[in-house]
């Protein structure tokens, strides 16, 4: 059974939320974003953040156009939330 849970970030000065859903593999965690806001999901290079450890997250894709500062703020959002329910 996957597990959902919300987090909410702020980019360009504005408070987003974003609903996450968690599926966890042998190999990874995956966290998938959705009910963005269509000004952020523009911005991501995809939905999907892996995580192989509690200190490890990375984009499942990149991309040169994406936004590296929505990308860390979203990151440091899961990170903080998957940290204080360990």
């Amino acid at each position: 059974m996957a597990r959902l849970f919300s987090i909410n970030f702020y980019y360009n000065g504005t408070s987003h939320n974003a609903l996450v859903t968690v599926r966890t593999t042998p190999y990874f965690t995956q966290y998938e974003l959705s009910m963005l806001d269509e000004e952020v999901l523009n911005q991501l290079p995809d939905n999907r953040i892996l995580s192989t450890s509690p200190e490890h997250f990375i984009f499942a894709s990149d991309s040169s156009n994406a936004s590296k500062d929505l990308m860390n703020e979203m990151i440091r959002s899961i990170a903080d939330h998957v940290q204080t329910t360990a």
